[in-house]
């Protein structure tokens, strides 16, 4: 950490702190975060940190070329585990005048952190914050569910500079995906929406007809708006994951196999493996489809117990 501080040639630096932090490190942390000007990402994942990251938060904040900060994972388990969600929900407020301070970080990842409800109302302030810089957010792995897809539509009506949200493993049914469509009514920034691990869900009624069209025109109406987007932003060919494109492909091969099944056999079992197929599609086309990125310049710590 003291040769980061010093380096003054170096830039472009990803700093992996992820699963090695304790409390001693804290007073380290503190004193030198703000002197390091060649770390443009910063991850401190996994760390349980709880209450520890009310205090850094500014110290994140001092760091003169920060754009990405990772503070997802098991950070808040802590907090959940104890019913802290008091304090939980004070650290949000905190990373909310700490995005609003910084007026430099284009990237927040809060991914995988099981805040559930406790995310909704810290979302739709940061959307509406009137915050320029901030361009991509990940709050996937936090379960929002329905209710927290139509508070994220709300503030995305409203919103005209974000341009990718991340919402896998969030537990979006249908009435989401709906809800989420109607953003675009309004929004024109949005290009990229990233939710196909959870918009499976909405997958596993697939067997009845009925419901399976009403899936797919939600899903249609979604990708639809982000094709709007992109092309008014010159990106009719965007290599960006379109939002349910592979499911709807899943659910279409596997929706005559589905038929064949009922039509010609009459045999229940064959009915239930078509459907079970339709859902395992899905989730291996999602999987599949998922973008892996690298960053060059990577230093990754990492507590050996050895």
């Amino acid at each position: 950490m003291n040769g980061l501080a010093q380096n003054q040639q170096a830039s472009g630096i990803c700093l992996n702190l992820s699963s090695c932090l304790d409390t001693k490190c804290l007073t380290v942390l503190q004193q030198l975060l703000p002197g390091i000007k060649c770390v443009e990402k910063l991850i401190v994942r996994n760390n349980s940190m709880g209450k520890a990251l009310a205090m850094l938060l500014p110290r994140f904040g001092d760091m003169e070329n920060l754009r990405t900060l990772d503070i997802g994972g098991e950070n808040f388990e802590v907090l959940i585990e104890n019913y802290q969600f008091d304090v939980i929900e004070e650290i949000l407020e905190l990373i909310l005048t700490f995005l609003q301070d910084a007026k430099k970080i284009n990237t927040l990842i809060l991914s995988d952190c099981q805040l559930k409800e406790h995310l909704n109302c810290m979302i739709y302030k940061l959307i509406n914050s009137g915050n320029t810089s901030l361009r991509t957010i990940d709050i996937s792995g936090n379960q929002i569910g329905d209710t927290g897809a139509a508070i994220l539509s709300e503030a995305l009506k409203k919103n005209q500079t974000l341009k990718s949200v991340i919402l896998d493993k969030n537990g979006i049914g249908e009435e989401g995906v709906w809800k989420l469509s109607e953003a675009f009514h309004h929004n024109t920034t949005l290009t990229s929406l990233s939710a196909q691990t959870s918009l499976k869900e909405i997958t596993k009624t697939a067997n009845i007809s009925y419901q399976y069209h009403q899936n797919e025109e939600a899903l249609i109406m979604l990708e639809e708006g982000l094709k709007h987007n992109q092309k008014l932003h010159n990106r009719p060919d965007s290599k960006e994951k379109k939002i349910g494109t592979d499911i709807l492909i899943a659910q279409k091969q596997c929706e005559q196999e589905l038929h064949e099944a009922s039509t010609f056999t009459g045999n229940n079992q064959d009915v239930y493996s078509a459907a079970n197929n339709m859902q395992r599609n899905g989730l291996e086309f999602a999987e599949a489809s998922e973008q892996k990125t690298g960053s060059i310049g990577t230093i990754e710590l990492k507590n050996n117990e050895d």
